[in-house]
């Protein structure tokens, strides 16, 4: 078995395991190796009631979700824990040559850690159509501005713990001014995550 092709499909939350079983059903047969789900843990997986349905996959994997920074004191956290799952990500057998990733839903997060710790391993992203057009427009300085956080996380945490960068985006509330932004980020990949995925 070790030898044999694998699929790892990758979700952050569970509202994604239909998409994630409809993919295990369709290419269960191209992968004698088994079908592995990879999730980032919750408390939205302790109060879905997933557990019937685990039984689609041959294996799960649960792995701790990563909270972001909200200052240079919460740095050395946010590398800690950010390190640590892309090590034990980085752990799974996953075959650069005939395993297969697919994320569903998005690249953040989990998905972005499984990425950068199987770089060379071939990637499916399955996500909307929306989704993608945001994953891959060039952000608009005059319209969004980088987040306090989200900078410090995309010039220093992700590097040093090995991730692909990110772009944290706010919206401006006032477009062409310094104006603080809404609460709501929006996150948007810059050029070198995309590459990777080519």
């Amino acid at each position: 078995m070790n030898g044999e092709s694998r699929v790892w499909i990758v979700i952050s939350r569970p509202d994604r395991l239909p998409t994630a079983i409809a993919v295990a059903q369709a290419v269960r047969a191209q992968f004698p190796g088994g079908v592995h789900l990879l999730h980032e843990h919750s408390k939205w997986w302790d109060h879905a009631q997933w557990r019937p349905y685990g039984g689609q996959f041959d294996e799960t994997h649960a792995f701790p979700r990563v909270n972001t920074c909200r200052g240079l004191r919460d740095l050395s956290r946010l590398y800690r824990e950010s390190a640590a799952r892309r090590e034990a990500i980085a752990q799974l057998p996953i075959g650069k040559k005939r395993d297969l990733i697919v994320c569903v839903g998005g690249i953040l997060t989990i998905s972005n850690a499984t990425i950068s710790a199987h770089p060379e391993a071939k990637k499916v992203l399955c996500v909307a159509e929306k989704v993608y057009r945001d994953l891959t427009r060039v952000g608009e300085r005059t319209r969004y501005r980088f987040t306090t956080s989200g900078w410090l996380e995309n010039r220093i945490v992700e590097p040093m713990a090995g991730l692909n960068r990110t772009l944290h985006f706010k919206p401006r509330i006032n477009p062409g001014a310094m104006g603080s932004g809404s609460s709501v980020c929006k996150k948007i990949r810059n050029r070198s995550t995309i590459e990777s995925w080519s």
